[in-house]
């Protein structure tokens, strides 16, 4: 019984002292320094949250002939290659958070996925990504946004919602047009 306390005891010392290895990065730390750790969320420049085992979606390659310039798939054996246009609008789930890059040139979050791209990983510069159009910010670009947002106007000039609503549709995409 003496033993099973100090056992018990011994646990509760340990797991006391553990702390979680969740943490958070927001994109205002990465400007001035290369962040250290393990990164399991994101915060990024246009406020979207990104946690491992997200999905996000893959928009339009903006390279020549549909090409991915901010996408690259890599193979089984660690081959980095840009990603071509059969990869568009696909889900990929965010396995991995890393910081690359180097002092001169600026630090920038990337995500790993592992996807079932012919076996292949494939690796975003999201910040570029997004911005750009090849990842659709929570399914939406820049231009699904103002069109969304052009139907609910027309929506509301036929008075099939209310102005209220308008106001929170608009505040709720608003924020993905660029």
């Amino acid at each position: 019984m003496k033993n099973t306390i100090k056992l018990i005891m011994i646990l509760m010392v340990l797991l006391s002292g553990y702390q979680s290895k969740t943490q958070t990065l927001n994109y205002a730390d990465i400007k001035v320094d290369k962040p250290k750790g393990k990164f399991t969320e994101y915060l990024s420049k246009d406020g979207a949250i990104y946690k491992i085992g997200d999905t996000i979606t893959v928009g339009k390659g903006t390279g020549s002939n549909g090409a991915f310039v901010y996408v690259q798939g890599q193979n089984m054996y660690g081959e980095i290659y840009n990603a071509d246009a059969t990869i568009y609008n696909t889900k990929a789930i965010i396995k991995d958070m890393f910081i690359y890059g180097n002092k001169n040139e600026g630090w920038r979050m990337v995500f790993k996925t592992k996807g079932s791209f012919n076996q292949n990983s494939l690796i975003f510069f999201i910040e570029n990504a997004v911005a750009n159009g090849e990842v659709k910010s929570f399914g939406l670009t820049s231009d699904e946004a103002l069109t969304e947002l052009k139907k609910c106007k027309d929506k509301l000039d036929l008075g099939l919602i209310t102005p209220e609503e308008f106001a929170k549709k608009k505040a709720e995409l608003s924020k993905y047009i660029k």
